[in-house]
């Protein structure tokens, strides 16, 4: 990973580190896929993946990471989503807004700050229920979705206000 993350050039300029950054994603697929793994394994396999950020990897995380048996897998799926994916990306804008009834609290603070810095069509309404569906029993939540609303500008604060 060192030497693919060091090039001196373009990535795209060096075919072989092309081929090195594919080599790595697969491992890093396959780390996150193995079930057995320690968490902690698991979470770093999310993490190099994050590093190497293609449509492929989003594919990816949108795919099989939001919807992993752990929650910590999850909750970092979303952060990264929010973090890689397009402004408006509304494959992934749905996919998170799925997470917003995730058992996990984490998990949907997660996807409802990730929502509110894709600000997709339909984000405010998707944080508004959430929020009133969540009753405001955790304030952490609250924050989240409140943080989310207000990152979405103006149609975050209409939908507030109405």
């Amino acid at each position: 990973l060192r030497r693919v993350r060091s090039a001196k050039q373009s990535p795209e300029a060096d075919p072989q580190w092309l081929a090195d950054a594919d080599a790595i994603r697969d491992k890093f697929r396959r780390g996150v896929g193995m079930d057995a793994a320690p968490t902690t394994f698991r979470l770093l396999c999310v993490g190099g993946l994050q590093q190497l950020w293609n449509a492929d990897v989003q594919a990816f995380f949108v795919g099989e990471l939001l919807t992993d048996k752990e929650p910590d897998v999850r909750r970092l799926a979303a952060d990264a989503l929010g973090q890689k994916a397009k402004p408006g990306d509304l494959v992934a804008h749905a996919a998170l807004a799925k997470l917003l009834t995730d058992d996990s609290p984490a998990v949907r603070r997660a996807a409802a700050l990730a929502i509110g810095r894709l600000k997709a069509d339909g984000a405010a309404d998707a944080l508004i229920a959430a929020w009133k569906a969540d009753e405001n029993a955790d304030p952490f939540l609250a924050d989240a979705y409140l943080r989310a609303l207000e990152r979405l500008g103006k149609p975050g604060i209409d939908a507030l206000l109405t």
